[in-house]
């Protein structure tokens, strides 16, 4: 939800639109135009830009929330999948899937600051609650790769389950969650040395290994190590 609105906003990939909605009826407010394929979306620290990013355009579309209109692009490579921004809000950290790299985007400048190699179809991208780290996945790798934001270093590579996707992080940064999608688990990174801490499997009654293909993951807000 964005400042003072209570709107929500829902990216269409096929109508290569963002959908406003209003948070308590539901109803529609706007449909706003953006580049090809919208996936993912983050608004900044003052919650009043949506940023999107658009892949097959190549870019990230930044919405205003107050005009519910993209006010300017960004350029940020060939086929980015997802991104995360950096604590002070002004950098886009990009996975560029064909690629196999991470881009780091001067926002303002419009202007690719580095390209980190990583394993091949990177996905998840996050930021560590301290801002100095950065998580990569690498699906066809099965590994989780950790980021010095100040160096653009690749610092640990970590083995996780099958085709880890996306993340989620305590408030102390503690520890990191990666879903494992094809592994049907989530894996427990210690947040402070880089390795496996532990792994919580998914075998409900009834299912299957196979059936179980944990993607989206979120955390509660209390630094309960439990996801939600």
């Amino acid at each position: 939800m964005a400042k003072d609105t209570g709107y929500i906003f829902v990216s269409s990939e096929n109508d290569n639109a963002v959908t406003v909605l209003d948070g308590k009826t539901h109803a529609v407010v706007k449909t706003i135009a953006t580049g090809e394929r919208p996936r993912d979306m983050k608004l900044n620290a003052a919650r009043d830009k949506l940023y999107v990013i658009a892949s097959n355009s190549e870019r990230v579309d930044i919405i205003d929330i107050a005009k519910l209109a993209v006010e300017r692009s960004v350029d940020v490579g060939e086929d980015p999948e997802m991104f995360d921004l950096s604590k002070d809000g002004s950098r886009f950290y990009v996975s560029n899937e064909e690629d196999a790299k991470v881009s780091v985007i001067d926002i303002a400048a419009n202007k690719v600051l580095a390209e980190i190699e990583v394993g091949e179809e990177p996905e998840g991208v996050m930021i560590s609650p301290d801002g100095k780290k950065l998580y990569v996945t690498s699906e066809v790798a099965n590994m989780v790769h950790v980021i010095d934001t100040a160096t653009n270093e690749v610092k640990a590579n970590i083995v996780v389950g099958n085709r880890p996707r996306r993340f989620a992080a305590t408030p102390d940064g503690s520890e990191v969650w990666v879903t494992n999608e094809l592994g049907g688990s989530v894996t427990i990174l210690d947040g402070v040395k880089d390795a496996i801490k532990g792994t919580v499997s998914f075998t409900p009654k009834g299912f299957r290994a196979d059936d179980v293909t944990p993607v989206g993951i979120t955390m509660t807000r209390a630094t309960a190590r439990r996801p939600t």
